[in-house]
């Protein structure tokens, strides 16, 4: 039973890994994107839209990242 509690918590502990690791890899891929099209505008207006896209793209993965540190935190 000990045993058995073990493999679903490291399984579990993975699965948290897993789901940071992919939500780090869709942000640096956003911001590769959204620094490219900002690079690409030459308006201050376009440039302002960028840059609430940076700050909105950071928010919504800072957010993921803390739930899943949680998760990974309580796991351990």
């Amino acid at each position: 039973m000990v045993q058995d509690t073990k493999t679903k918590f490291e399984k579990e502990r993975q699965n948290v890994l897993k789901a940071l690791t992919k939500a780090s890899k869709e942000c640096e891929g956003s911001l590769k994107t959204e620094y490219t099209k900002f690079q690409a505008t030459k308006f201050c207006k376009d440039k302002a839209s960028h840059i609430q896209n940076f700050k909105d793209l950071f928010s919504k993965f800072e957010v993921e990242k803390e739930k899943l540190m949680v998760q990974y935190e309580l796991q351990r």
